[in-house]
């Protein structure tokens, strides 16, 4: 071998070496993913006819929504992703308890409006308006 060649053997041996020690260390352990730890694959697909037509901008805000309620079980590196135009992939990794994951992500959400009764709201949230007439006014 010429003198080269020891230096890049040299080379090799040292990031392996550098690449054993980081597998072994503690301080940074290896995160599995689904592939390897287990989890949940859930593909959820809209409820509609195959004649309407969904919007991307739908999709997505139907992505976001399911995102941040995945994140409110704090499960580390969560994927929810778009698939195709009707479907939406989310995949957890390390899950605990798959039903409540599941229960989670598919709950409709809930918009409650309440009757104050007779008293009213403070005044600073209360504005009085009154349209100005135009050609589509009553």
């Amino acid at each position: 071998m010429e003198g080269k060649d020891y230096v890049w053997l040299l080379v090799i041996l040292a990031i392996a070496g550098w690449a054993i020690w980081i597998v072994q260390n503690p301080d940074y352990p290896i995160r599995q993913g689904l592939d390897l730890q287990g989890g949940l694959q859930v593909l959820l697909k809209a409820d509609l006819p195959d004649d309407v037509e969904i919007e991307p901008a739908q999709l997505d805000t139907s992505r976001q929504i399911i995102e941040q309620r995945v994140n409110a079980l704090g499960v580390a590196e969560p994927l929810v992703q778009t698939e195709g135009d009707r479907r939406i992939l989310v995949e957890l990794p390390g899950i605990d308890n798959p039903e409540e994951a599941v229960s989670l992500i598919q709950e409709t959400a809930l918009l409650e409006f309440v009757d104050s009764g007779t008293v009213p709201l403070p005044g600073r949230h209360l504005h009085s308006h009154q349209p100005e007439p135009g050609p589509f006014s009553l």
